[in-house]
């Protein structure tokens, strides 16, 4: 065989190899991506109705079933039952329900909590609700329309293309082979076809060696910092977007439910003040995500100066104990200080201030007896701050997420929460070029440790 056509069948099969794997996992990850956005809409749309139904003073399963019927966020055949525990249907959300619960499915949502199916077309989620009433069974389901026709739409765009891709490599190839001195025109013909939306693509880098193959090294390492900035942005912009939507749906349900119908003084009175505590959250959110954005260290210079660390430690104390009086924050030396060097670092008073705050804020929060411990020691040139509480701790296995924004434990889903707060700590630590530790124990406590370089090190 040639050497041309040898080279030209084999470009063309290992990038076909190549292309085809990444179409599959394309596909696959936006099936799976696609599945449990649908579970968790649907677990979140089922989660909402049953606290309007148990929960919000006023709402009867009638009243619910006016509201779910003039909802626009409905899913296609959307259904919500609620069984109580004597497993009685006490509420669903459609007249004419196409949805069998067998008991089977109930007992087994109250033997192992949340569960996921497909029950014919329909994608099923089942899971507990504890209410003042026992356990109760909350089991939704919707058809998937608008996902099974994206992901058939997507399967066969990719069929397509990689039909078409075929084709192209085959030319390519031929193409490449026989001009194998012309690489800057395959450069060209490839730059214009990459976009925000196709930045995974790469052009081709020639021989490796020569100029041509220079710049197509440093073009693609450009676009492998753009595309993972892409999915950061995107990242975090769902994220955002869905714990400031979550406070607007509940502030929107109750002045829906509170327009119902003519309410007392005191009733009135109640529901502003939820709805301006759900306000104040949102705010406070807002907040923490402005801040989390400009304590990016490649977007944010930040000045820097030699500050007293116990100074900004009291000065966190009293302000944290002006908001929450019943707070008790026990701050207490370990080791020889004498020396004022060994207190002092570079930094931000602001930032560590804002550091301080949300660790004790978060030990004292967690905590039955609102307490946390401060120690302040010295180890060689380096200070250890720990914060040291004996709350409800957080698990092993999710220790090391605890720092992604937005992510909080499954323990702490009874305390009101941004999720933003550890991140915030992990981010200006980082700023400062310091470091943070973890040690956790569920029911036993947690521990965070900060470490400081100081002046005198």
């Amino acid at each position: 065989m040639e050497i041309r056509k040898r080279l030209t069948l084999q470009f063309t099969v290992i990038v076909a190899v190549i292309l085809f794997c990444a179409e599959f996992s394309v596909y696959i990850f936006s099936e799976l991506r696609w599945r449990e956005d649908f579970y968790t809409r649907l677990q979140n749309k089922a989660m909402a109705v049953t606290k309007l139904l148990l929960d919000v003073e006023g709402v009867n399963a009638d009243i619910l079933r006016l509201i779910e019927k003039n909802n626009l966020s409905t899913m296609p055949f959307e259904e919500i039952h609620i069984f109580d525990k004597s497993n009685e249907e006490v509420f669903s959300s459609r007249d004419s329900a196409r949805l069998v619960i067998a008991p089977s499915v109930i007992a087994h949502i109250r033997g192992i909590g949340e569960y996921e199916y497909q029950q014919d077309e329909y994608t099923m989620v089942g899971f507990p609700y504890h209410s003042g009433t026992g356990q109760i069974v909350v089991v939704a389901g919707a058809i998937d329309i608008y996902g099974l026709r994206k992901l058939a739409n997507l399967r066969n765009i990719l069929i397509i293309v990689f039909l078409i891709s075929l084709i192209i490599l085959y030319i390519s190839g031929r193409i490449y082979a026989n001009r194998a001195l012309r690489p800057i025109l395959k450069v060209i013909d490839e730059v214009p076809a990459i976009t925000e939306s196709t930045l995974h693509l790469r052009v081709n880098e020639g021989n490796g060696r020569d100029e041509v193959a220079r710049l197509a090294k440093t073009f693609n390492k450009m676009l492998a910092r753009l595309e993972n900035a892409f999915k950061v942005q995107q990242t975090f912009i769902a994220n955002a977007s869905h714990e400031i939507r979550t406070p607007l749906a509940h502030i929107s349900g109750q002045l829906e439910v509170s327009l119902l119908k003519e309410r007392s003084k005191e009733e009135y009175i109640r529901i502003i003040r939820s709805v301006l505590n759900d306000i104040i959250s949102l705010g406070n959110t807002a907040n923490r995500l402005l801040l989390l954005t400009l304590t990016n260290a490649d977007s944010y210079h930040v000045p820097m100066a030699p500050i007293r660390i116990d100074d900004q430690l009291w000065e966190a104390k009293a302000e944290l104990q002006k908001t929450h009086p019943d707070f008790k924050i026990q701050i207490r030396f370990k080791g020889n200080f004498e020396i004022d060097h060994y207190l002092t670092t570079v930094g931000n008073d602001q930032l560590l201030r804002i550091v301080f705050l949300n660790l004790m804020e978060n030990g004292c929060k967690y905590s039955p007896d609102h307490q946390i411990e401060v120690v302040i020691e010295q180890v060689d040139s380096m200070i250890r701050i720990h914060f040291k509480d004996k709350g409800i701790g957080i698990p092993r296995e999710e220790q090391e997420l605890v720092y992604e924004p937005f992510y909080r434990a499954k323990n702490v889903h009874k305390q009101q929460g941004s999720g933003l707060g550890l991140s915030l700590v992990k981010q200006i630590m980082m700023l400062h070029g310091q470091s943070i530790s973890l040690v956790s124990e569920p029911e036993k406590g947690t521990e965070f440790i900060l470490h400081f370089s100081t002046t005198q090190g």
